[in-house]
């Protein structure tokens, strides 16, 4: 009996033994488990939902720049020499010698009108200059031979005075036959029309058999070997302007570009506007027309070594000029600066900032003073007008 009891106790031993370790196992496992939603992890890395978003900018460095400001002026092509040729006498056209477009040099015949009743007129006004010329001739005769006997008193005064009479009547009259030929001759050299420049028959409104009156367009010449610009400039432009100075010049009917030279500034503004006039004048390698409009770009300023930025990267605050700056450990500062002017899409930088800064160009609304950032260097130039560019 007393075998059985301690069979017993052994085997309720062993039992609760095996209870024991099961509760130990289960405790271990629920110490394993992961933490739930909001709990701090007791080893290894916080989740990613506790990670600090970081903010990204790019940046441009400071360097040295140069800036020129230039001018904008606009006219309209014209040939270095445009001569209109006038009837300066009526009659019919009788030959024309050139058509419209053809080249003319100086002294080539162009039109003519009918010059028998002029040729006539001079060849009158010829035979009366030779008819004065010998009645003066004698009157001059016998006024020297009277003033000689009226010094010797051999003569009275009133026949000397006769004689002197008739000398300076005699003279007017050759002098009026001359003129008279003079102007026949004139008539006659009108009647044939010559280029006086050489140059392109830029119209030509007559035909034969027309009459023309006086006054009338004969024909219109241009020489645009060079062409010449005639535009205007406001005061405070005019100043910056200099004869000799280059102007780059461009038309609506071409991408390529032309130089020409002041030639000529004005002192005064014109009578129809406030503006100075002003004569360019250029060689005509692109073969333009008169009555072409061109553009010009005139450099009036020039900036050399200065600090520049796009005048996107400023920022107005509260009536004063900043810019945000990334340092060296990459933390935003905000700086003041002071703007010397702004130069189509540049502004020059007076005070504020300096060679090497880094200044943020793309990312400015993200950041403020004391933010920290990651950056990307800007590769590009176009918060820059360099020269030439």
């Amino acid at each position: 009996m007393k075998k059985i009891t301690k069979n017993l106790i052994i085997a309720s031993i062993f039992l609760l033994s095996l209870l024991l370790s099961a509760c130990g196992g289960n405790a271990d496992n629920s110490q394993r488990e992961k933490p739930t939603t909001g709990e701090r992890p007791t080893t290894g890395e916080r989740p990613t939902t506790m990670k600090t978003n970081e903010i990204s900018v790019v940046t441009k460095s400071i360097e040295p720049a140069d800036v020129v400001e230039y001018a904008y002026i606009s006219g309209m092509i014209e040939g270095i020499n445009d001569i209109s040729i006038i009837a300066e006498v009526s009659g019919k056209i009788v030959s024309v010698s050139k058509k419209l477009g053809d080249n003319v040099e100086v002294g080539e015949e162009i039109a003519k009108i009918g010059n028998e009743d002029i040729e006539l007129q001079l060849a009158q006004a010829k035979a009366s200059t030779l008819a004065a010329k010998a009645n003066y001739e004698s009157e001059q005769i016998k006024y020297q031979i009277n003033e000689e006997l009226f010094k010797t008193k051999s003569i009275s005064e009133v026949e000397f005075i006769l004689a002197k009479s008739s000398y300076e009547t005699a003279k007017a009259g050759y002098d009026g036959a001359k003129a008279n030929e003079k102007l026949a001759e004139r008539q006659l050299k009108n009647s044939l029309f010559t280029a006086p420049v050489s140059g392109k028959i830029a119209t030509l409104p007559i035909k034969l058999g027309d009459y023309v009156a006086l006054g009338t367009e004969i024909a219109n010449i241009v020489d645009d070997s060079r062409v010449v610009i005639r535009t205007g400039a406001g005061p405070s432009l005019i100043q910056k302007l200099t004869k000799n100075g280059k102007i780059e010049l461009t038309t609506k009917l071409s991408a390529k570009s032309f130089q020409g030279v002041i030639t000529g500034i004005g002192l005064k503004p014109g009578s129809d506007n406030f503006n100075y006039p002003i004569e360019i004048e250029a060689d005509n390698e692109m073969n333009l027309l008169s009555g072409q409009l061109v553009s010009g770009k005139i450099a009036v300023n020039h900036y050399e070594n200065v600090i520049t930025v796009n005048p996107s990267s400023v920022i107005n605050y509260y009536g004063t000029k900043i810019v945000y700056v990334v340092n060296s450990e990459n933390v935003v500062q905000k700086r003041e600066i002071d703007i010397l002017t702004e130069v189509s899409e540049t502004c020059i930088v007076q005070n504020g900032l300096e060679f090497g800064d880094r200044v943020i160009i793309q990312g400015m609304d993200l950041v403020k003073d004391g933010s920290l950032v990651t950056t990307k260097n800007s590769t590009t130039q176009t918060d820059l007008t360099l020269l030439g560019k």
